[in-house]
């Protein structure tokens, strides 16, 4: 992994289950080398952590109003509109928590 400008502001995204561990690691190595570098673990699996940290009730199927996706929709996830985000980089200003329950601004 190659990154030219090690000061800009960048997020590594990168899912837990579908990254060997030689991507991780080189991810984790690379992070160490960048002052502004945030790196957020997804997941196949819902954002169990997350959830909890804003007390949203577990249940075996969730349904809402609206749901904001990276991805595939869960298959226990319902929701009247679904907003599915690129799959390609796009702008992003906000904070997620991530599945490990970091809380990450972006």
């Amino acid at each position: 992994m190659k990154i030219e400008n090690k000061d800009a502001k960048t997020v590594f995204i990168y899912n837990r289950e579908a990254s060997s561990s030689e991507t991780k690691n080189a991810v984790w190595k690379l992070i160490d080398t960048m002052p502004n570098a945030k790196v957020w673990v997804n997941s196949d699996y819902l954002n169990t952590r997350g959830l909890l940290s804003f007390d949203i009730p577990m249940a075996e199927a969730l349904t809402s109003d609206n749901a904001i996706i990276f991805g595939a929709t869960p298959h226990n996830v319902e929701a009247k509109k679904i907003y599915r985000l690129p799959l390609k980089a796009f702008n992003i200003k906000g904070t997620v928590v991530s599945d490990t329950g970091e809380e990450l601004k972006l």
